[in-house]
């Protein structure tokens, strides 16, 4: 026994380095923290920093910027080949020839349609008393401005649909945000429909707005273009995702829901799609109404539209599949709003890259658009990055491709909302939030286009532990639920009315200056012009020929894009 004793007092107590072990290591760490990042072979490595809620690098820009991952930079690769190709679809359209740049359409009028009366009595939504955040216009002059768009707002809506289309990343996924802006404008404007849906999608269940069921497809999505076959990798939308077919068939079936007021029902359905082989499609409507319809094969995207009826159920089944790919189905009526979400899980913008401008321009000018709100951002901050000044400047050639992809589109971009970190036991805005704020907004003056700031309009510092507070977004301090969307969406809709009444104040002054302005030149002493012979007033004041020049180009553009009433004026028409 005393001998077993006297051999473990032998052994010797290692515990006592177990502190030096430790002061080892973070010694380590902390001067891992100080080697920048570094590519090897293609692959980017980021900063080691364990004291990233204390201290930042400068040089970090880069790392943090978003576009730092492989897929990133293969979007980013494919900008000035994009941007050739989209020079390329304008000049084709511009050329007017149907057969080579229009999108093809059938028409199924079903008959017995009468829209809903879902107005509010005018001049009721004003800003409601409520303090706006108001968009900042930094129109260059070139396209269409916020304010145009605005102006659209009213009679436009009772002619024609006024079509909206929100480009985002998870922040908007489920139709969040989306969802009460169509639902608060169709109420003011009118129009029904929840706008597009993917032919399939595996976030399906993820949106209350409508019921959506499937089988038979195969899901390609641009943010995993690299595992795209290649006979597919061309043909994305900037809806960011394609539907492939097995070659025995696919069916997709669309259920109308009465999660906000007015998408219970549709006035009108569309199907796009690209046919290059002998598909059939069979459409059943309201589960009693049928048809079948053989689209001609070729490379140009068609569309099946149907209308005539309330349609508060669609079934599509695609036989002899091979050569088919479905990009999607739009729920909408002939006039009114439209409002369309195009959300792309990851996507911090530059995956908009990776969609092609033939696609976007074909079904641009299918559905014309006249507003585009980007909202992006999300995915490119990091806690411990504080310069974006890279992801700005990638992103200025982004918001341009889109820019002149939708020329009859005005542009709005959405500054990232509050986001939290964890600060000494409490949730408080990261430090990335109000410097990618800052870039968002000077990549907006770069432009030449609209932004809103939704950090303010949620409240501004530390809003977002409030959000999580009241149940308005989810626990982990950056993504909104419906109820935070909901807020959102007014605040977002009261910019929108008070951008209306500022641009028609506007009209009328300028209405008011011209009309003093020829009211003088008829009093104006006249002297003889040389060159005519003719008398002429002296002093000719006003702009209201700049001011017609800019209308008729503005709704040249409009022309240009055509709308939901007016494809079939621009397009080959044809039907079963």
């Amino acid at each position: 026994m005393d001998a077993r004793v006297e051999k473990m007092s032998a052994e010797k107590d290692y515990t006592k380095y177990s502190f030096w072990i430790t002061v080892f290591v973070v010694v380590m760490m902390l001067g891992l923290s100080f080697i920048p990042p570094f590519s090897i072979g293609g692959i980017h490595f980021r900063r080691t920093n364990i004291l990233s809620d204390l201290m930042t690098f400068p040089g970090d820009s880069v790392a943090g910027c978003g576009f730092d991952d492989s897929a990133d930079r293969l979007f980013l690769d494919e900008m000035e080949r994009r941007e050739a190709e989209l020079r390329e679809a304008n000049m084709l359209a511009a050329s007017q020839v149907p057969e080579a740049s229009g999108p093809r359409e059938q028409s199924w009028e079903i008959g017995g349609f009468e829209a809903a009366d879902t107005l509010q009595e005018a001049g009721q939504p004003i800003v409601n008393g409520e303090k706006v955040t108001a968009i900042e216009d930094y129109f260059s002059g070139e396209g269409v401005s916020i304010g145009d768009f605005c102006r659209l707002l009213g009679d436009a809506t009772k002619k024609r649909t006024v079509r909206i289309a929100f480009l985002g990343d998870s922040y908007i996924e489920g139709d969040i945000i989306t969802a009460d802006v169509r639902d608060q404008l169709q109420s003011l404007y009118g129009g029904s429909g929840v706008g597009f849906v993917p032919f399939s999608t595996p976030l399906a269940q993820n949106r209350p707005t409508i019921k959506h069921a499937y089988g038979g497809w195969t899901n390609y999505s641009v943010i995993k273009k690299k595992t795209v076959p290649e006979e597919f990798a061309d043909k994305f939308f900037i809806s960011g995702t394609i539907s492939a077919p097995d070659s025995s068939g696919a069916w997709t079936q669309y259920e109308m829901t009465a999660y906000r007021k007015h998408i219970a029902q549709s006035g009108s359905v569309r199907l796009l799609f690209e046919n290059t082989g002998a598909a059939a499609l069979n459409l059943t409507v309201n589960d009693s109404i049928e048809r079948r319809f053989t689209p001609d094969p070729g490379e140009q995207v068609q569309q099946i539209r149907v209308g005539g009826t309330a349609i508060k159920k669609v079934r599509v089944d695609v036989e002899d599949a091979n050569g088919f790919i479905g990009y999607g189905v739009v729920f909408d009526s002939p006039t009114g709003i439209g409002v369309d979400n195009y959300s792309i899980r990851s996507n911090s913008g530059a995956a908009l890259f990776g969609t092609s401008a033939r696609i976007n321009s074909q079904i641009g000018r299918m559905l014309g658009y006249d507003l585009i709100v980007m909202q992006y951002g999300l995915n490119a901050m990091s806690p411990d990055v504080t310069n974006y000044t890279a992801y700005r400047e990638n992103m200025v050639r982004v918001v341009n491709y889109i820019k002149r992809s939708f020329p009859g589109a005005a542009i709005l971009l959405l500054g990232v909302g509050d986001r939290s970190t964890m600060e000494n036991g409490e949730f408080v805005t990261m430090p990335a939030v109000l410097s990618m704020v800052k870039e968002q907004r000077a990549m907006a003056k770069e432009c030449g286009v609209a932004f809103w700031d939704t950090f303010t309009a949620m409240g501004g510092q530390n809003s977002m532990a409030d959000f999580v507070e009241k149940g308005w977004a989810a626990k982990d301090y950056t993504h909104l639920s419906f109820g935070g969307g909901k807020y959102i969406a007014k605040q977002l809709v009261n910019a929108l009315l008070y951008a209306k009444q500022q641009a028609e104040a506007g009209a009328e002054a300028h209405h008011a200056e011209d009309s003093v302005a020829a009211s003088a030149s008829e009093r104006a002493p006249m002297s003889y012009d040389q060159a005519s012979g003719d008398l002429a007033p002296e002093i000719v004041t006003g702009n209201s020929a700049a001011e017609a020049l800019s209308e008729e180009q503005s709704n040249g553009s409009h022309a240009a894009q055509g709308d939901s009433a007016g494809i079939s004026n621009e397009n080959t028409n044809w039907h079963e």
